[in-house]
């Protein structure tokens, strides 16, 4: 059993009915290459350990249609209290993984962002047309969520008013831009592998955009 195993817990949106079901705390602890996660309706999730050791996270999309695969060290999950990983095409959290109370956190956002959206429409434009090629995808993942919930909190700060910001993010090879659409303010993100600056942007509680 690694250290801290038990205090893990898995979730996932279900790409049917839409319902983000939690796992039991202790779901690492379980015996087997293998561990599924299903939904009362049938769609399910599925972790699979790989030959190198990681675990592959597999799950149907209910955004986008596709079937997203994350691949996570188990030292990334034990040595984080909370990884959100979203769909690549729209931006949306469909994977929690973290301590419960982190977890619930992310949960409640994430629900509170699909309110407001559905309500409102995306002022967010996400561009998957760029996907990582030489970048880390999980770490691209993490980063792209982290600038979606700070939008949503309006903790992102350009030359516009606070709140007023429109801001685009744009996906390139190994790295990020995110930009916004009025005032032109912006930040690259580098997301090659081992990246601090996108360690620091995952971490951070507020981003400031600078005028290029």
């Amino acid at each position: 059993m690694i250290a801290g195993e038990s205090k893990r817990m898995v979730a996932f949106r279900c790409a049917n009915c839409g319902t983000v079901n939690k796992s039991i705390n202790n779901i690492f602890a379980i015996p087997g290459d293998k561990k599924v996660l299903k939904c009362s309706c049938g769609n399910k999730l599925e972790i699979v350990t790989t030959q190198d050791k990681k675990l592959r996270f597999s799950l149907l999309c209910r955004f986008c249609g596709n079937t997203h695969q994350f691949n996570i060290s188990p030292s990334t999950i034990f040595n984080c209290e909370r990884l959100i990983l979203p769909c690549d095409v729209t931006g949306f959290d469909i994977l929690f993984i973290g301590t419960p109370g982190k977890v619930y956190q992310a949960i409640e956002k994430a629900e509170e962002y699909l309110d407001e959206w559905a309500a409102a429409g995306d002022d967010q434009d996400y561009s998957d047309d760029d996907l990582p090629e030489n970048g880390d995808e999980l770490l691209s993942s993490m980063v792209i969520s982290t600038l979606r919930e700070l939008a949503m909190t309006h903790k992102i700060f350009c030359n516009c008013k606070k709140g007023e910001g429109s801001f685009v993010v744009e996906r390139f090879s190994d790295n990020i831009v995110i930009r916004c659409k009025k005032c032109g303010c912006e930040k690259r993100i580098e997301t090659h592998e081992g990246s601090l600056d996108a360690y620091n942007v995952v971490e951070c509680t507020e981003l400031h955009l600078e005028k290029r």
